[in-house]
């Protein structure tokens, strides 16, 4: 799924994406409920798992 989007979007903007995702997910946490301590791990998984990917060598 991560190589479709880069060819799509490039690399730079995934990667930035991948970061606000990343972003977003670490302000969710601060939300003092189990919703948000789940949003925000997911976002954070995502964000990480995108930009890993996107970061090839």
């Amino acid at each position: 799924m991560v190589p479709r989007l880069a060819a799509r979007w490039g690399d730079e903007r995934l990667l930035g994406a991948a970061l606000v995702v990343l972003t977003l997910g670490i302000a969710v946490l601060w939300v003092p409920s189990a919703a948000g301590l789940f949003t925000g791990t997911v976002l954070i998984g995502a964000g990480i798992a995108v930009g890993t990917c996107c970061c090839r060598a």
